[in-house]
């Protein structure tokens, strides 16, 4: 009896047959990370790779890593684990989105809450902005700006005076 087993692929690497040995011990080679691969060298080898940090870096800031290697039997049908690898990645992309989606349509009433809030702080900054211009230019015009008021000494003098009387 054959049993199916499920492997969670990170990706797909094609390697050419000249690919010099050294640069698949090397972690920017696998562009995931950690994890297994699905690796096709030419059209005609096969293999998954379980790849590891070996926690070990180079002079120039590369991170080795460390391998198992496991054949892939030519009746295996390669193409079909790349699809379905493409597929699953596909529907974690769509996933995500739903999600991002879902997250703006839920905060857009608060956004509008904020908006509306900021339009009505902004036209009452506005309406007081316009007072204020108008109490300074009556009081410029009545002369209290230009010197001709009474002095602060002088009134605090007066009301003085006036609470005594009482």
């Amino acid at each position: 009896m054959k049993k199916e087993i499920r492997i969670p692929i990170l990706g797909v690497i094609e390697e050419s047959e000249t690919l010099n040995g050294n640069e698949r011990y090397f972690l920017d080679h696998y562009p995931h990370g950690e994890g297994v691969y699905l690796v096709k060298t030419g059209s005609c080898f096969m293999e998954l790779r379980d790849v590891r940090i070996r926690n070990e870096k180079t002079p120039d800031d590369r991170i080795k890593c460390d391998f198992a290697i496991y054949p892939i039997r030519s009746s295996a049908v390669v193409e079909e684990i790349k699809k379905e690898h493409e597929a699953t990645l596909k529907d974690y992309i769509e996933e995500c989105c739903v999600k991002i989606l879902t997250s703006v349509n839920a905060n857009r009433d608060d956004v509008r809450n904020v908006d509306e809030k900021m339009s009505a702080l902004i036209k009452q900054l506005t309406s007081d902005t316009t007072c204020l211009k108008e109490v300074l230019n009556s009081i410029k015009e009545d002369g209290v700006a230009s010197g001709n008021g009474i002095s602060e000494k002088t009134l605090l003098g007066a009301l003085e005076i006036v609470t005594k009387r009482q």
